[in-house]
């Protein structure tokens, strides 16, 4: 996803504001309202969710009520940090 221009994101919902619905080869399913979207050198890194449901089949992995969801579209994170 970090390499999708502006256009292919807006195709996929992922804007800001917008309510998104992925659903990956894997067969994992996020859905959830963009808050957020980080990124660094003109590609998306980070895409905030909230209202956020994460599933797989019938299995909840990530429920709304745990709050933001951040979403990594890279393919590595070398660092990461806490914000107050």
């Amino acid at each position: 996803m970090s390499q999708l221009n502006k256009s292919e994101r807006e195709c996929l919902g992922i804007e800001m504001g917008k309510q998104v619905n992925l659903l990956f080869e894997s067969g994992i399913e996020i859905r959830g309202d963009v808050v957020n979207l980080l990124f660094f050198k003109e590609a998306l890194d980070i895409v905030t969710l909230k209202s956020c449901k994460m599933t797989l089949k019938e299995e909840i992995l990530y429920k709304p009520t745990w709050g933001a969801f951040d979403l990594a579209c890279v393919s590595s994170i070398s660092s990461l940090r806490g914000v107050k």
